[in-house]
Formats: structure tokens, sequence, C-alpha cells
């Protein structure tokens, strides 16, 4: 698995990470911001250098689940 969680998800925020080194994830979460699809935001949990997802748009649905899904997988 080529992500994982930093934490269990709280209310609307997910908080995760590829298994590679801060550096790769800083560039990583640069890749996938690049796209103009998917906005993820920096965080740092249990002094892991991560991205942050919030879902708070009452439109989301499944449809734009897989589009982000789609995304980061593409930049991996």
């Amino acid at each position: 698995e080529k992500l994982y969680l930093l934490r269990e998800p709280k209310l609307n925020v997910t908080m995760f990470a590829s298994r590679g080194s801060d550096d790769d994830n800083r560039a990583l979460l640069d890749r996938i911001n690049a796209t103009g699809k998917v906005f993820l935001t920096p965080t740092i949990y249990g002094g892991r250098f991560g991205f942050r997802a919030a879902f708070s748009n009452w439109r989301t649905c499944t449809d734009d689940l897989v589009v982000i899904k789609q995304d980061i997988e593409a930049a991996l």
C-alpha cells in the first residue's frame, strides 16, 4: 500500500501520507495539487509530513471521490 492514514479521520478531515520521505511527500503534494482537480493542504502529524483532505461541501458525492482517488493515484 502506497498511502497510509496518519490518524483516523475526525469529522470531515482525513490526514494521510505516502510511505516515502517527507521530501517525497512534499513533491507528491505538489503533483497532486498541480492537477487543478484536487487541492490538498500540507500537515505535520506525529513529526511526519503529510496531506489533509477536508470534505466540507454538501454537494460532494461518490463521483467526486472517484476523481480524487484517481488523481492521487496518477500522481504516485
